[in-house]
């Protein structure tokens, strides 16, 4: 798990991550199944950054689609299709829930790795 503290530290971080497409590095970067991106973040919103995520993808710097689900308060149908179309996975609406938010991960994803069902054991108090 990783937390930026804005946008741009979210496209900063995407360079250390397994879907960065780094031929000079021979090491695997760092896991990396979804983001969760607030639609309003410092230096820039989270609709520029996953912009930016998907022209990275288009040019190759990443390997394959880096799923992305906005988080966001703004939740009528024409917010959630602008979100959509700037390229988001989903949009999950404020305040959610962890149930709630893993069910979404899990079907936007597939699975969920087991670090993270264990991240949200220990932050919640529980072993």
């Amino acid at each position: 798990m990783y937390v930026a503290n804005h946008s741009g530290e979210v496209l900063d971080f995407l360079q250390k991550t397994n879907p960065w497409n780094d031929t000079k590095s021979p090491t695997e970067g760092q896991g990396l199944s979804v983001i969760l991106m607030d639609w309003e973040m410092p230096v820039m919103d989270g609709l520029a950054a996953v912009n930016r995520i998907r022209q990275l993808q288009g040019d190759s710097t990443l390997k394959g689609h880096v799923p992305a689900t906005a988080v966001t308060a703004n939740v009528k149908q024409q917010q959630i299709s602008i979100a959509i179309n700037a390229g988001m996975d989903d949009v999950v609406s404020k305040p959610f829930s962890v149930p709630g938010l893993l069910d979404r991960m899990k079907a936007l994803i597939g699975t969920l790795p087991p670090w993270i069902l264990v991240r949200i054991l220990n932050v919640s108090g529980s072993s």
